[in-house]
């Protein structure tokens, strides 16, 4: 082993042994116990970290913050044991969104997206080529679209109206633009996912959850299903399986910043005895 390499395994094996001498003690030291949740966290030791995070939480109050070392271990262990996330190839579906596409514009690449879900000089999630200036929207696409899916454009129109409410913080408004996305579509998750994040935000999780429900059952390879099941299961004191649903969403999906987010609130709820009552809803997050 180089010193490189054994450098790492000297500050960890420096930090345990303070951490059990401050064991030994009547009052062990909470900084101390955080420094050490925190370097097992790093070595990737989820389990004796959980319960290192549960002492500091007897000894004091913990800062949500405090847990961010433990839910990137968590989602970084999930992470590595799940395979390439797959993506559709579907002609007229949206690469970022996986929605009918609604006022397409076709990247230099030569692959389409939404107009709000083009991202310029950003790389393709096709092929990975930097997209480039925003173009004009592709009317060959999207008569085509129109012309043999009536139904589904109509809903990608009304879901995408709705993404706009949201944004501008006008959720009820949105619920109802969503609610007819449903309507056409019934058999969408994408859709039925955004009604259960207006639902969450609204504070009705146990609508959100049985929508998020729904959209896990049309398409259990889906992360995004898994991740509104597990925001409602939270806020409805279901902490396991929201924690169970939060994994499911990163072995298909890779480690999102909104689900890194969420774990985070998750393990604080569930590490603190006075939070564990509480449903508090989460971030705005669009994931």
């Amino acid at each position: 082993m180089t010193e490189v390499g054994r450098e790492p395994s000297r500050k960890y094996g420096l930090a345990e042994e303070i951490y059990e001498r401050y064991l030994d003690q009547q009052n062990p030291n909470y900084e101390i116990c955080l420094g050490y949740g925190d370097s097992l966290s790093r070595c990737g030791r989820v389990r004796e970290a959980i319960d290192v995070y549960a002492q500091c939480f007897r000894l004091g109050s913990v800062p949500l913050e405090s847990l961010k070392h433990l839910a990137s271990a968590l989602l970084d262990s999930v992470r590595s044991a799940a395979g390439p996330r797959r993506r559709s190839e579907a002609s007229f579906v949206c690469p970022a969104c996986e929605g009918t596409l609604f006022q397409p514009v076709t990247a230099a690449c030569g692959h389409t997206y939404c107009r709000t879900c083009f991202e310029p000089n950003k790389g393709c999630k096709v092929c990975g080529q930097k997209l480039g200036a925003i173009g004009e929207t592709n009317v060959l696409v999207q008569r085509l679209v129109e012309k043999w899916w009536p139904r589904e454009a109509e809903a990608s129109r009304a879901r995408h109206e709705g993404d706009k409410l949201i944004k501008e913080g006008q959720v009820a408004q949105a619920l109802e633009h969503y609610d007819l996305a449903v309507q056409l579509a019934p058999d969408s998750p994408l859709h039925l996912s955004n009604r259960a994040h207006a639902l969450h935000l609204l504070n009705r999780p146990q609508a959100s959850l049985t929508d998020a429900d729904h959209a896990v059952r049309l398409r259990p390879d889906w992360g995004k299903g898994h991740y509104r099941r597990g925001v409602a299961l939270s806020c409805l004191g279901r902490y396991e399986e929201a924690f169970s649903a939060l994994c499911t969403c990163v072995t298909i999906d890779g480690n999102p910043q909104p689900v890194r987010q969420e774990l985070t609130r998750l393990l604080h709820r569930m590490l603190a005895p006075s939070l564990r009552r509480q449903n508090v809803i989460s971030s705005r997050a669009p994931y």
